[in-house]
């Protein structure tokens, strides 16, 4: 199976586990590999060398967005071994006036989605 394949069907079938927001921002999955590779482009990074790293289940790569901008690159979020290794916008770099505001947002997130992914294995576990 190829690595869009793979992307589209984790979107598929776990954007509502990944996908959280606030009154301020959102997080997702990417829908398919085109999305990863625009999005480092668009931000001048190099998320687009994580595609194998993504469909080998060594990561997972998610958009942060402003909620006011949804299509518009803002912070891109790598989490891996349960919790998030790393949050880049333009150039590597934070984004100028937020970095308060997102690192509270992912803190959230984080905790948000270790609940929920203990929570999906145990449904997991339940049904085998």
């Amino acid at each position: 199976r190829d690595n869009d394949d793979y992307i589209k069907s984790k979107y598929k079938m776990e954007k509502d586990i990944w996908s959280w927001q606030n009154e301020s921002f959102h997080i997702r999955l990417p829908r398919n590999t085109e999305e990863i590779i625009e999005e480092g482009d668009k931000q001048k990074h190099c998320v687009g060398m994580y595609i194998d790293r993504v469909c080998n289940g060594k990561c997972v790569i998610l958009f942060l967005r402003k909620n006011d901008a949804p299509d518009q690159p803002f912070y891109t979020v790598e989490y891996a071994r349960g919790e998030i290794q790393q949050y880049r916008g333009f150039a590597n770099k934070p984004v100028e006036g937020y970095h308060v505001q997102t690192k509270q947002f992912l803190e959230q997130y984080q905790r948000t989605i270790r609940k929920r992914l203990y929570e999906e294995n145990a449904k997991k576990r339940m049904a085998a």
